[in-house]
């Protein structure tokens, strides 16, 4: 019973209020900001694409978020400026006009896992063939449409063959063999 009041005591006293509250609480005015990660919102939702290689994903949004406004070299004297971002994997080079707009990218990724629609084609295509080397390239242009393609390269015993495959894995340039 001692046990039980000493418990009941305690466990009452730890649920009151620790500390003293004034009598009026202050009033402090917050300006609105708009906070936004992604300078290059518009590349950035274009290139997207939620099967492409982590890889490609993870340095394109590196390309997203940057502005060249804020880089050294920036002046509004030069027209437009070349930015080459750089993975362990692969490259985006960036070129950016004066006013700091994203205007085209060339995008390039070697040894890449290809997505699973990519290698069920490839495999029921060309089944007795085996995955050589792997690529992913993605062209943006402000405006225009964005060109994404795998590029692979498949081996059968001496044999070769390069094939081009976009991203829903149909099959650019089959080859009969």
């Amino acid at each position: 019973m001692k046990t039980l009041m000493i418990g009941l005591f305690l466990g009452l006293t730890t649920l009151t209020y620790a500390q003293n509250l004034p009598d009026q609480a202050e009033q402090v005015a917050l300006n609105e900001i708009i906070v936004s990660s992604l300078k290059n919102a518009t590349y950035f939702n274009l290139v997207n694409d939620p099967n492409a290689p982590i890889q490609a994903k993870t340095l394109e949004y590196e390309v997203g978020k940057y502005d060249i406004k804020s880089a050294k070299v920036y002046s509004k004297n030069h027209n437009e400026y070349e930015v080459l971002f750089e993975g362990n994997y692969g490259s985006i080079l960036a070129h950016f006009n004066a006013d700091g707009e994203l205007l085209k990218s060339n995008e390039k990724f070697e040894g890449i896992r290809l997505p699973e629609n990519v290698r069920i084609a490839l495999r029921d295509t060309y089944p007795d063939w085996k995955l050589n080397t792997t690529e992913y390239r993605v062209n943006y242009t402000l405006n225009k449409d964005i060109k994404r393609v795998y590029e692979v390269q498949l081996t059968n015993d001496k044999k070769k063959m390069n094939l081009k495959i976009d991203c829903k894995g149909v099959i650019l340039n089959p080859k009969n063999i």
